[in-house]
């Protein structure tokens, strides 16, 4: 091994010396789940790699550990890091349990090869990243040029995308999302996905939260299907999950169910935002608090419910006992709630009132 390590940058060449050593079918992946070199016995398809990649992704979550690395039924998998960072696995075939000889190996190939595939993963990620920037930043905004692009390295094009932005934590989530284009960030990871395979990787990401016991969110963008409107739902997802995190809320959640609030934060402090908030809000939770009333739980579920009747029947109040409240609050704010533009006065307050409240 350090001889061949020492005399070539093959990783091939590296495989065939653990291939020749083990006697057993056996590969190397990279981190994004794909086959960059291989040792068979006689009679092994290019297929049967294939399955057995195939296998490793779908099988993840039911991985069996031991001492040396994991296992899912006959793939022993060892895994290679580098820089605290995992770029790879070294995969051996072998029904039942490993032999101490044939761990160590595996243990060893899997420290030869994560010095190879650093350079594998170096190279690739300064693209990603790169690549990446430049959309951002607005310099590639023609969808042709993003989809050669993402073609070039290794995503296929789709009928309609979707963006997820998850949160990070103690864990890696790249490992649980293997074979994904996924870009890593400060707090949180993108990625670009199909529409189909949106639900996939949801799942994945609430399996790994259980298992890991962990708080952490995941935010959907809108599906599009134009890929120069990639840059337009990363912002917008980026603003949601900014919020999620000051609320402290976790779990998987849609951006678009979450734009209003989104943009009320960045009309925080300004003289629109602090009139509702003085004019209306104040003036109801200063009723509130001194009648001991409940105009503004009123309120909110008369502008929630698709009838005052249903509105009525939530709060386990009469209709007429609504109706006068909502007089009420005519009487204190000037704002009527049969009058569509002092509603949307009044939805603007309850919204505020919820920020407020969660101290956003």
């Amino acid at each position: 091994l350090i001889h061949t390590s020492l005399n070539s940058d093959d990783l091939a060449s590296l495989v065939n010396v653990l291939g020749n050593q083990l006697h057993k079918n056996c590969f190397c992946l990279n981190h994004e789940g794909k086959i960059l070199a291989s040792w068979s016995r006689r009679g092994t398809r290019k297929q049967d790699f294939l399955d057995w990649t195939e296998k490793i992704k779908t099988g993840f979550n039911e991985r069996i550990y031991t001492d040396a690395g994991f296992f899912i039924n006959e793939l022993h998998i060892f895994e290679c890091y580098a820089r605290s960072q995992l770029i790879g696995r070294f995969v051996i075939v072998a029904e039942g349990q490993l032999t101490e000889k044939e761990r160590l190996i595996g243990q060893q190939g899997a420290s030869f090869l994560a010095i190879k595939l650093w350079d594998h993963y170096e190279t690739l990620q300064k693209t990603v990243e790169r690549f990446w920037k430049e959309i951002k930043n607005g310099e590639i905004k023609s969808g042709e040029v993003i989809a050669e692009k993402l073609a070039n390295l290794g995503f296929v094009q789709q009928k309609a995308y979707n963006l997820i932005l998850f949160s990070k934590g103690s864990h890696n989530i790249s490992n649980y999302l293997i074979d994904r284009f996924l870009i890593e960030e400060e707090k949180f990871y993108i990625l670009l996905c199909s529409s189909k395979e949106a639900l996939t990787s949801i799942n994945i990401f609430k399996k790994y939260n259980k298992e890991q016991n962990k708080i952490a969110a995941a935010v959907i963008s809108p599906e599009f299907t134009e890929l120069e409107r990639i840059k337009e739902h990363y912002e917008m997802s980026v603003n949601v999950i900014r919020l999620l995190y000051k609320l402290h809320i976790s779990g998987v959640r849609k951006a678009e169910e979450w734009l209003p609030f989104s943009l009320l934060m960045h009309c925080r402090n300004t003289s629109e935002y602090n009139f509702i908030k003085t004019t209306v809000l104040d003036k109801l939770q200063e009723y509130d608090r001194r009648y001991q009333s409940s105009l503004l739980d009123t309120l909110s579920a008369a502008l929630r419910e698709n009838s005052l009747e249903d509105a009525a029947e939530r709060q386990h109040i009469h209709i007429n006992t609504l109706r006068y409240r909502l007089g009420k609050i005519k009487e204190i704010t000037q704002k009527n709630y049969f009058k569509m533009t002092d509603r949307y006065f009044l939805l603007l307050c309850i919204m505020i009132q919820r920020m407020e409240h969660e101290q956003l």
